[in-house]
């Protein structure tokens, strides 16, 4: 399980509306992000993948696995989120997942039901892509 630090760099190494996105927190240099092989998970439609972020100019890295889910905000409480989406196969699906998501945002898109893109990293939802 990942620690709030390290949740915290994920999420702002991937928010697009931050000014840290993609920049390395010990440096400040540009982060490469590698997908390596799938991983299949019992008990999960999507696969994840194995995902080394790394500094270009220092030895910052994390290593991951991660994927990303589109779907929407079906239910959720301060610890999970249940996401609706659909399965490799094109089944409706519904995942529940640890998340460190805003409650405003939560809730926002559960009234709308938009469909958006969830970065998923060690199953816990990090932050909304898209």
């Amino acid at each position: 399980m990942l620690e709030q630090k390290e949740i915290d760099v994920l999420k702002d190494i991937w928010n697009r509306d931050n000014k840290r996105f993609m920049v390395c927190p010990v440096c400040g240099g540009s982060l490469t992000i590698v997908q390596l092989s799938p991983v299949y998970k019992s008990g999960r439609t999507t696969v994840y993948y194995k995902t080394v972020i790394e500094c270009d100019s220092c030895s910052f890295n994390i290593k991951v696995e991660s994927c990303t889910v589109y779907g929407a905000v079906k239910s959720f409480n301060d610890d999970e989120v249940e996401i609706s989406s659909w399965s490799s196969t094109g089944s409706r699906t519904t995942q529940v997942y640890k998340h460190s998501l805003d409650r405003k945002l939560l809730e926002e898109l559960k009234s709308t039901g938009e469909l958006v893109e969830f970065l998923i990293v060690d199953d816990q939802v990090v932050v909304v892509i898209g």
